[in-house]
């Protein structure tokens, strides 16, 4: 027994020896396959095997040796046998770059008369390296045996790995070759199409080059980042959660000039590790790098003068959305962070220059015509033909106000007194005829108070016939000469006094409350909306608006509101004009239909308006037919037409005025 584990050491330690010596032997990356892969059979007694790769649920057969003689791909149950193994033994592979030990890399199977074992590796670029191997079931070696030999295999393997390149490993002489090819893309007229362009022409050609999922390019100002482009979106949405929630990240990022890197190794700030959590929270990014772009290198500290830090102006942030292990990811970012640097600096230089799209033409302008005599010339006879062309150029001087559209039949409908409406005949669009009950008030103070002049007047009557009755009984006369007597007529002219000033009040309360039945003093249509749900069973007060009575279909006219500093040029167009100035005007409703109208009254009096200012109200005319349609109040933008200027005034005629005060 011992003599046989010798026999078999020896021979597995010679086919380490000689795999370590095809591992040399083969640079392409399919050699090394075939020679680990006859490795692996050599070690285990089989003739028949494979080398797969899992990767989300779907495997690829990456080489094979005698595998595709066996029929597996005619035969269904072959193919589900392969993948139900494969399926087992990638379910619980941990999800980490070593060589597993534990018991779930293996599984196996058996089908018309052959062994078919299944040893899951490592984790590569790609997904997870999966060694199979075919054996008779009379030869094949025991469980344990054959996952030590495989093991052993599988150490070889890795340490050859680490030491020499492997699959997963960038040649750079192809991925050089390849960013070559996409420089033009990247320095293409830096800034004279703006800092955005430039961006959005870094992240199209960076997300093709490092092979992630997106990339974005934000410009940075005092540690407060924005996104300028995303690659695969054409314009960015600022309020969006995850927008918002990146520009926090970055600006975290970017305070100490230090790539960002995740899945990381090392522990972040607490600050950042929570702006990092939570963006990728509303992301679902599954892998992010983020790297600063600086101004420019920090100069070295003169005597006295402190050395000047870095700024940061820009980052590149890539991001994948998948647990893939591209170990190109990092070296192809460096490469391309290089030119993407230099290319960013360049643009953002030159959108920070003051009047850069003036500075743009000027330059295209210098290298037409070298000479700055020439130069010099050209600004100021294009400078005096522009001015000369517009104080020559008459235009349509027109002042611009805003105001309401009212028909001109209107009238407003108030309470006569204090009361609560228990009557409303009238509705929305009704059409009311002059004297037509709209609606009726009761006033129980009115109520009350005749019911106490009623009373008092009661009293009063009765005092005066008292009076009577005391003439009637002296028959004899002897009280009219006595003290009684003068008493009596005394009392009596102030009790008919009093009785004729109880009548009239009362008269005047009966008119009130005959008012109470408020009545239309027009035709015309109610404009009110909806004056049942606003008035009908609800308490007023005297000279509270109730409804408003309109004639709608007939004439117009507009409340304007022009500013004082000009009204002076509508008093004079008006006056020395034959006729009124014509108003052209729009319905804030329905902008794109002008309407017309004539200038009427202007005011005198100077109102302050909260937005606008100092202004001066001006009445206009408008003709039945511009009112088709036109809700009465319906807000109005308007311009007075005040005849013909040039086009120079037109344009500074703010200024000139500010001047005409200064030197008046």
């Amino acid at each position: 027994m011992s003599q046989a584990k010798s026999e078999g050491s020896s021979t597995l330690n010679a086919i380490i020896s000689q795999l370590r010596d095809s591992l040399r032997a083969a640079a392409p990356h399919d050699a090394q396959q075939a020679a680990i892969l006859r490795a692996f059979l050599e070690a285990t007694g089989a003739e028949v095997g494979a080398c797969w790769i899992a990767s989300n649920g779907s495997f690829q057969l990456d080489c094979e040796i005698g595998l595709v003689s066996l029929g597996i791909g005619s035969n269904g149950a072959l193919q589900l046998l392969h993948e139900n193994a494969l399926e087992a033994v990638c379910r619980n592979f941990p999800d980490q770059p070593n060589f597993p030990d534990q018991p779930n890399n293996f599984s196996e199977a058996q089908d018309a008369g052959r062994l078919y074992r299944f040893y899951a590796l490592e984790h590569h670029a790609k997904g997870v390296v999966v060694v199979e191997t075919v054996h008779e079931p009379k030869t094949a070696l025991d469980t344990d045996q054959h996952q030590r030999r495989m093991r052993a295999i599988a150490e070889v393997d890795a340490s050859f790995r680490l030491q020499t390149p492997h699959d997963g490993e960038l040649d750079l002489v192809p991925v050089a070759n390849e960013l070559q090819a996409l420089l033009p893309q990247l320095y293409a007229s830096p800034g004279l199409d703006g800092l955005e362009a430039s961006a959005y022409r870094l992240v199209n050609a960076g997300r093709t080059y490092i092979r992630v999922d997106r990339v974005s390019v934000a410009s940075c100002v005092d540690h407060h980042a924005k996104l300028l482009a995303v690659s695969g979106v054409a314009s960015i949405e600022r309020r969006a959660k995850q927008v918002r929630a990146l520009e926090v990240l970055i600006g975290k990022v970017v305070r100490g000039l230090q790539p960002l890197r995740y899945p990381c190794r090392d522990s972040l700030p607490p600050e950042l590790e929570k702006s990092l959590g939570e963006y990728l929270d509303v992301s679902g990014c599954e892998r992010i790098w983020i790297r600063p772009i600086a101004s420019d290198r920090p100069e070295p500290a003169g005597e006295g003068t402190p050395a000047k830090p870095e700024r940061c102006i820009g980052a590149v942030i890539a991001e994948a959305f998948s647990n893939d292990r591209d170990s190109d990811v990092d070296t192809r970012l460096a490469l391309y962070m290089r030119h993407a640097e230099i290319a960013f600096r360049n643009a953002y230089q030159i959108e920070s220059l003051p009047l850069r799209r003036w500075s743009l033409a000027l330059h295209r302008v210098a290298e037409t015509y070298r000479s700055w005599q020439v130069r010099f010339l050209a600004v100021v006879s294009l400078g005096t033909v522009v001015i000369v062309a517009a104080f020559s150029w008459p235009v349509d001087f027109k002042i611009e106000a805003q105001g309401t559209l009212q028909p001109a039949n209107l009238r407003h409908i108030y309470a006569p007194a204090n009361g609560e409406i228990t009557q409303l005949n009238a509705q929305y669009r009704d059409e009311v005829a002059a004297g037509d009950t709209l609606l009726v008030i009761r006033s129980r103070e009115l109520e009350l108070r005749q019911q106490e002049l009623l009373t008092e007047r009661g009293v009063t009557l009765e005092k005066l016939h008292g009076i009577e009755a005391a003439r009637l009984g002296d028959r004899n006369g002897s009280m009219l000469d006595s003290t009684n007597g003068i008493e009596l007529s005394a009392s009596e002219r102030e009790l008919r006094e009093w009785l004729l000033s109880q009548n009239e009040q009362l008269a005047v309360i009966k008119q009130m409350l005959t008012a109470l039945e408020v009545k239309s003093p027009t035709a015309g249509s109610v404009i009110s909306w909806n004056p049942s749900e606003s008035l009908e069973r609800r308490p007023v007060q005297q000279g509270q608006k109730l409804m408003s009575i309109a004639t709608l279909g007939g004439q117009g006219f507009l409340q304007l509101r022009v500013l004082d500093e000009d009204i002076r040029h509508v008093t004079q167009a008006s006056a020395g004009a034959a006729q009124p100035p014509k108003i052209t005007f729009s319905i804030a409703s329905d902008p794109g239909r002008q309407h017309a109208a004539e200038l009427g009254k202007i005011g005198t009096i100077v109102e302050i308006d909260p937005q606008r200012g100092a202004t001066i109200q001006v009445e206009a005319t408008v003709r039945p037919e511009e009112m088709l349609g036109a809700a009465p109040g319906a807000r109005v933008n308007a311009r007075i037409h005040c005849g013909r200027a040039s086009l120079g005034y037109v344009w500074t005629r703010r200024l000139w005025d500010f001047l005409l005060l200064q030197t008046s």
